[in-house]
């Protein structure tokens, strides 16, 4: 089990690591990012059902 969680560790530090890099690398772009991926504001209004 001990082995496993050295294991696991070491990559999920190999992830986070390569997440980060890519992150900069893309400067204001998302990682995975591109023109198709904007986010859209929008208003919303909460209904309350009072039955």
């Amino acid at each position: 089990m001990e082995n496993l969680n050295q294991v696991f560790s070491a990559a999920a530090t190999d992830m986070y690591n390569q997440g980060g890099a890519a992150a900069q690398g893309n400067g204001s772009q998302q990682a995975s990012g591109g023109p198709d991926n904007e986010v859209t504001d929008v208003d919303f209004e909460e209904v309350k059902d009072n039955k």
